[in-house]
């Protein structure tokens, strides 16, 4: 099955995005390709769905923009319902519609100009196209940017057939993607013939998906907590158990039987010899990767300059800026700087300095746009709040990117909130700390804006100094780090 609308990827890594223009009429023509090859594979006449999600408008705003794209569904005759996710995704479902092979009154291009407005302007989308439903359910996914009054698809990939999952999909492209994109061309220019390969990998008998789901159970350990590794493991275990038992008893009994027990052993083999590599190379690589930035931050003298990001083209219109930009701001928050890290650090990224003076407070907004050769849209936000005392006491609160190695500064309490995405929610659970602390007779130092900068590189220097007399990354830190197990004195 495919992903539950609400979710969705709101970051893409690739080293070459589509960026290719869709409008209403080529949406349609897509619609129809789908139902068409579904005819052609034998699936009969499916039920027919649309999803839109929309992702990046600010927090304050998530109530007023359902209202609007509702009005606008009803406005334009167009059936679904919208709502609100916790975590501000506006979602758009059509329910079933007519097959549109079949009537014109299936308006799936009507979807797309619904987009075009100002107000929509920036936001990250994803559009479903859904065929069928239960285990004949299949999805298209079309990601990318509603931006100058049109859609620019940035990747698509399909949904429901056992061979990729959202999460793999977010780091790598869908191999057929050059050859579906390329049927549609063909398809419009009037060559309307299910290709083999889509048929193979798109329509795919139900015997076909179930091996394929099996492969992707065993083979994909896309599990990152130890618990499900372990479940994982202990599972195959059993099957590999069941299936060596298997082909005992049937040695004698049943000898039609063998190959079916050896292909099960083969592949509960292969999958937990598959998962338990892929994660003790993770931890080789996490902990090579860490302890060599560990090691350049003890060596290097990393700088913050200043950036003017009007001068980065397209940076000011990412989706992941504008909203953190515009939550924080709404929170009463000032914009700073914007400065970056030199030299880099495995990529490129800015940081968003904003200030909170009335709380003695800085809020950073990192966002990294590039990870080695990678282009990362919409930029990856990672949050860290900061405030200082009077005893030279420091206390940081990050929602990633820590948590794994054990403090080597005394002068830094460091408070990890795994998971949050909302500024709101992130500062007040740092003030909570700060209460903590100030309940304990420490007093908040004043903020000196004048000083921030300097303070940042003189906070590397140091840390770099600690690393190298304590250690920069070991085995333990990068166990944790892979299963994301973050140590308790993190804890907040």
């Amino acid at each position: 099955m495919g992903g539950k609308a609400g979710t969705l990827n709101k970051t893409l890594l690739r080293k070459q995005f589509i960026d290719q223009t869709i409008g209403p009429e080529e949406l349609q023509g897509i619609a129809l390709l789908l139902s068409d090859w579904r005819r052609q594979s034998g699936g009969g006449t499916p039920s027919f769905r649309i999803t839109l999600q929309l992702w990046g408008f600010p927090h304050a705003v998530g109530s007023e923009r359902r209202d609007f794209l509702q009005d606008q569904a009803r406005q334009n005759g167009l059936a679904g319902d919208v709502t609100l996710t916790d975590d501000d995704i506006l979602v758009l479902e059509s329910g079933p519609l007519p097959d549109p092979t079949e009537t014109s009154s299936t308006n799936v291009g009507g979807y797309l100009r619904l987009l075009i407005a100002p107000i929509l302007e920036n936001l990250w989308c994803e559009i479903r196209l859904t065929m069928g439903g239960g285990s004949e359910e299949r999805i298209l996914s079309l990601n990318g940017i509603v931006r100058d009054q049109t859609f620019l698809l940035k990747a698509v990939w399909p949904l429901g057939g056992g061979y990729f999952t959202e999460a793999t999909l977010r780091f790598t492209p869908w191999p057929g993607e050059a050859k579906f994109l390329d049927a549609v061309r063909a398809y419009w220019d009037g060559q309307r013939k299910l290709p083999d390969w889509a048929r193979s990998e798109l329509y795919g008998d139900a015997a076909r998906r179930t091996v394929g789901n099996a492969l992707v159970w065993f083979l994909t350990p896309t599990t990152v907590g130890l618990a499900p590794i372990l479940l994982r493991v202990a599972g195959t275990l059993g099957i590999i158990i069941t299936a060596a038992v298997g082909l005992a008893l049937t040695r004698q009994s049943a000898p039609g039987l063998i190959d079916i027990w050896a292909v099960f052993l083969i592949i509960a083999l292969a999958g937990l010899t598959f998962t338990v590599l892929t994660k003790g190379l993770a931890i080789v690589s996490v902990r090579r990767s860490m302890y060599a930035n560990s090691n350049r931050l003890a060596t290097v003298e990393y700088m913050h300059p200043e950036v003017d990001l009007a001068a980065q083209p397209g940076a000011l219109l990412d989706p992941a800026l504008l909203k953190y930009s515009t939550d924080l701001l709404a929170l009463g928050a000032t914009h700073f700087k914007d400065v970056s890290v030199e030299p880099p650090i495995n990529g490129a990224s800015y940081n968003r300095i904003f200030l909170l003076p009335d709380e003695d407070t800085l809020f950073i907004v990192g966002l990294i746009h590039r990870v080695n050769d990678q282009t990362v849209f919409p930029a990856t936000p990672i949050f860290a709040v900061q405030t200082g005392f009077r005893n030279g006491l420091r206390l940081l609160s990050a929602n990633s990117g820590t948590g794994w190695r054990k403090p080597v500064l005394d002068s830094v309490t460091t408070r990890l909130m795994v998971g949050v995405t909302d500024p709101a929610v992130m500062l007040e659970r740092h003030r909570a700390q700060v209460l903590k602390i100030e309940n304990g007779g420490n007093r908040r130092a004043p903020l000196n804006p004048a000083a921030i900068i300097d303070d940042m590189v003189t906070d590397n220097r140091e840390m770099g100094v600690a690393l190298a007399k304590y250690g920069y990354f070991h085995w333990s830190d990068a166990f944790r780090m892979v299963f994301k197990m973050p140590r308790r004195e993190y804890e907040g």
